[in-house]
């Protein structure tokens, strides 16, 4: 494997993110209204009780009154099924499994991928699945569907093994490989169980054949540790982990930062890791570390590179890409941050969404 030189690299963010805009919201209010937000529109899309709502950066699902799981995308509903489905809702598509059938809906499109499936895991843009028929491994992409292993019995997935628009996987004889852009990669090979943290575009592992603490970057398997480490998680396009001296550390733009010792509350999500150091708690972002003064974060959430919190006032503050954004003074009830809006709760009947730093009042 090669070793990892320390060398500043400006790598391009992916552009399957920064493709759509991030700008759906959905908010329930009396009497039993769901109102649907997207980019400044605002429109009422249910009348009556709904539940089990989910939110995606360009989708917003639910069940409506009659049993109807519904998908809202670009303000147009579809119906996808109906009766008790089991909802994956990632950043770029949705999966649901009614029964054995397993399906996608992407980018308005619902896709049948298998109709006797024995497992599958997902990413925000990929599926991986197993099909019964046959019994080998294949993963849904860009719209399209590949066999690409032959495996014998039920292939035991790891959720963690797959990443945004990536996976790791094993074939018959202990050889780990790496699915990215649509081309395979050796990871490594050993008899052991390994345990994957997969986001976008790198994997991080602990290499049991060399005795490291390893990392796939953009198709390159780089060692970060001569020892392993004692905890690991990959995000878009950095990593976090813990080496075995107790030190974090994040593995971003090929250089490896500390953040130091015995942190806490520590939580690694798609774009930002949230930490608490001494009573304060800070986000890490792209390389910068952002302290929160002056606030005790309480019934935080995170969305993309984006957190939002309760502040003192009980309004809203946020962190949106870097940049520390008041929100709203106001007394509110409840909020969701999701993609680059954030709904705001005021009370049973009245409600607002702020995004790209404007407040729509309802």
């Amino acid at each position: 494997m090669k070793k990892i030189h320390l060398l500043f690299v400006m790598i391009c963010l992916s552009q399957q993110v920064a493709s759509w805009a991030q700008a759906v919201n959905a908010v329930t209010v009396q009497p039993n209204k769901l109102y649907y937000f997207n980019k400044g529109n605002c429109n009422i899309i249910e009348f009556q009780q709904i539940s089990n709502l989910l939110m995606g950066f360009h989708y917003v699902t639910y069940t409506d009154r009659r049993g109807d799981v519904m998908v809202c995308y670009e303000g147009e509903k579809t119906r996808l099924t109906q009766g008790e489905t089991n909802i994956i809702m990632t950043n770029n598509h949705l999966v649901y499994q009614l029964a054995s059938v397993l399906r996608v809906f992407d980018r308005g499109e619902s896709t049948i991928l298998s109709s006797f499936v024995s497992g599958f895991a997902v990413g925000d843009s990929i599926v991986m699945f197993q099909d019964k028929i046959g019994g080998n491994l294949k993963y849904y992409y860009r719209g399209n569907i590949v066999e690409f292993s032959q495996v014998v019995g039920d292939y035991m997935f790891d959720p963690g093994a797959i990443g945004d628009n990536l996976f790791a996987f094993r074939e018959t004889g202990g050889n780990y490989k790496a699915f990215y852009q649509n081309q395979y990669y050796n990871l490594t090979a050993t008899n052991q169980d390994i345990t994957f943290s997969a986001g976008m575009n790198m994997i991080a592992f602990n290499d049991y054949a060399n005795y490291s603490f390893a990392v796939f970057d953009h198709g390159e398997v780089l060692d970060l540790e001569n020892q392993y480490a004692k905890q690991y998680k990959a995000g878009h396009d950095f990593v976090y982990y813990q080496d075995n001296s107790g030190v974090n550390k994040v593995y971003y733009n090929n250089e490896i930062q500390e953040l130091g010792y015995e942190l806490q509350e520590i939580a690694v999500y798609d774009s930002l890791i949230f930490f608490k150091e001494a009573d304060y708690a800070k986000v890490w972002y792209q390389g910068e570390v952002f302290t929160i003064y002056n606030d005790i974060v309480k019934n935080y959430q995170v969305s993309g590179g984006s957190i939002a919190y309760m502040n003192s006032s009980n309004g809203v503050n946020a962190l949106i890409r870097g940049v520390k954004t008041e929100i709203t003074r106001q007394k509110v009830q409840s909020f969701t941050l999701n993609g680059n809006t954030v709904s705001l709760v005021f009370t049973p009947s009245s409600f607002a969404v702020w995004w790209n730093g404007k407040r729509f009042n309802y």
